[in-house]
């Protein structure tokens, strides 16, 4: 039945209208944006679906699906969705549907723009319903990395006279501009990624090295002291995505130097993803460790409400203003998260 690999067919449909976008080179202009937009709109009907076959009386997790990829290791490709997911998977529709119209004006290498678009998207999608670490990772990377060249190729020429006590240093040190913005957003993102590859396999390592599944290591009861320093390195890792203070610094210039639908996908996807991770993994499967360090990472949170907020106020661009509304407004994500009840994590 379709309704089995609902969630495979919604992750594969954006993949595989870049992969024809990607073969057939003299699609181009409307033509290529016309296989973007089926794309994009499969993965939305995917996504309605699955909301219209998930039991909201029942909860947990469903419609799962599993694929054997590498079992010496135990990874598989585990897809399966619950509440959380249902509801960043119909976001996502959304935003990359509307986000492709979006481009409709853009004439300067429209099919690359997509295809790295598409791919990106791809990976959001993966990481909302993968079941199994590594295969997580992959998908999130998918979801990372396109953004360096999206931003670097296709983002504003321009600087953008930025407000705040610190906006007039960098304007005298000539910071800004795409290539800039891109660069920053790569070293940073890839940091937090090395982060969390540690976490990952530290995890994956105490658990017994056998599986990757999130049922194995949600189960398992990790040393104290793994937890503590595995909760700081995730918390850092998707923190960074999440426009955690202080290494939210990307987001503004990021925001402010992409494409519209790049600064759609950001504001309205990407930075979820990081505070999404820190649930999921961090939170849920190191529950000692999240539970030391979430007097501190509650401050934080707090820091980035009036820190955001107060840098979106002093800003003279409308793309910098959301962005720092966007840091502000993930402070009180997380902040819903520091309570560590399931109230609180709905919430966020």
């Amino acid at each position: 039945m379709l309704t089995d690999h609902l969630l495979s067919l919604t992750v594969a449909a954006p993949f595989v209208a870049a992969v024809v976008l990607l073969l057939a080179p003299d699609l181009k202009g409307a033509a290529a944006k016309t296989v973007a937009l089926m794309g994009a709109g499969a993965s939305l009907l995917g996504a309605l679906a699955v909301w219209i076959n998930y039991d909201l009386s029942q909860g947990g997790l469903q419609l799962a699906e599993q694929y054997p990829l590498v079992p010496a290791y135990g990874i598989s490709l585990h897809l399966a969705v619950d509440g959380w997911g249902v509801a960043l998977l119909l976001l996502t529709g959304v935003i990359i549907t509307t986000g492709v119209l979006a481009t409709w004006t853009l004439e300067h290498r429209e099919r690359e723009f997509l295809v790295l678009l598409l791919v990106l998207v791809a990976g959001v999608y993966g990481v909302f319903v993968s079941q199994d670490l590594f295969v997580f990772f992959l998908f999130y990377e998918i979801a990372v990395l396109p953004m360096y060249l999206l931003i670097g190729i296709w983002g504003s020429e321009g600087k953008v006279e930025r407000g705040g006590p610190l906006g007039f240093v960098w304007d005298q040190l000539n910071i800004g501009g795409r290539e800039y913005s891109a660069m920053k957003l790569t070293l940073m993102l890839l940091a937090g990624s090395a982060a969390i590859l540690v976490a990952m396999f530290a995890m994956f390592h105490a658990a017994g090295g056998k599986s990757f599944d999130f049922s194995v290591l949600q189960g398992f009861d990790y040393p104290e002291h793994t937890q503590l320093w595995a909760f700081v390195l995730l918390w850092f890792g998707f923190g960074s995505l999440g426009g955690v203070f202080p290494f939210h610094t990307w987001s503004p210039d990021g925001h402010a130097a992409a494409p519209t639908a790049v600064s759609m996908l950001h504001a309205g996807v990407l930075m979820k993803l990081g505070a999404f991770g820190v649930i999921r993994i961090g939170m849920m499967m190191l529950p000692d460790g999240a539970a030391y360090w979430v007097p501190y990472v509650g401050a934080v949170a707090v820091l980035n409400v009036v820190w955001g907020a107060l840098s979106a106020m002093a800003q003279k661009d409308l793309k910098y203003i959301i962005a720092y509304s966007s840091v502000s407004h993930m402070g009180v994500v997380m902040l819903g998260a520091a309570t560590l009840t399931a109230d609180g994590w709905n919430g966020a």
